[in-house]
């Protein structure tokens, strides 16, 4: 065994493990909830809008639709694990989340940057879980996405959807992510011509630049539609 695929193999494991964290069984009262909801890597606020933000340490497996090679030497290769990671969101996460608080959501919006953008964009591929999204500087450059946008139709397409990329993002060294704003570009069209209501926006600077402000933006569209 290389130790490329030990390094695999090692965070492949790490992504099992944190993805079972969270019981399925809600915690009977709001103390033992935070305790699991922070084993799992879940930070839950309040306020008009309930907000849930889920630390995920292994984003190349959970966040990724299919296996593809890395985009970085020392990084892993991409696992392919976002189908099992929405299951676990839809059938463990957000039921306990609104059984532990109340809650009878009016709408749910899932919000991600980079390839948790990918990830955001992909569940209106498989799930109607959430009624709008956004997609901050999305890896929407991934393998395969571009044929997988233009030939699939989301099975649920959200009301609302926001796409922004750097204006830098373009111009990356590593041809497979300078992709990145033809890509979202491409997809918001395609879910455009499928009826959903989209707004692009191209904030200053590159991927790894006002990375919370671009993040803040988007929450903040979302409730505001």
């Amino acid at each position: 065994m290389t130790e490329q695929t030990r390094h695999a193999n090692r965070n492949l494991n790490r992504w099992q493990q944190n993805h079972h964290r969270l019981s399925a069984r809600t915690p009977a009262n709001l103390a033992a909830a935070a305790d699991v909801f922070k084993q799992a890597g879940i930070r839950c606020a309040g306020g008009a809008h309930r907000r849930a933000a889920i630390d995920e340490p292994v984003w190349e497996h959970a966040f990724t639709p299919w296996p593809a090679p890395r985009a970085f030497r020392q990084a892993p290769d991409f696992g392919g694990s976002a189908d099992a990671y929405l299951e676990w969101i839809a059938i463990d996460v957000l039921p306990a989340i609104e059984k532990q608080f109340g809650l009878n959501p009016l709408w749910r919006g899932v919000l991600g940057y980079s390839l948790a953008g990918l990830f955001a964009a992909y569940c209106s591929y498989r799930r109607f879980l959430f009624n709008r999204m956004a997609a901050v500087s999305a890896s929407l450059w991934f393998d395969g996405w571009q044929q997988f946008a233009a030939a699939n139709t989301p099975l649920f397409l959200p009301e609302y959807a926001y796409f922004s990329v750097g204006s830098k993002e373009k111009n990356a060294k590593n041809p497979r992510l300078a992709q990145i704003e033809t890509a979202i570009l491409a997809t918001r069209q395609n879910w455009q011509a499928a009826g959903a209501v989209t707004f692009f926006e191209r904030n200053s600077g590159g991927h790894f630049e006002n990375i919370t402000q671009h993040l803040v933006k988007a929450a903040q569209w979302l409730p505001g539609r």
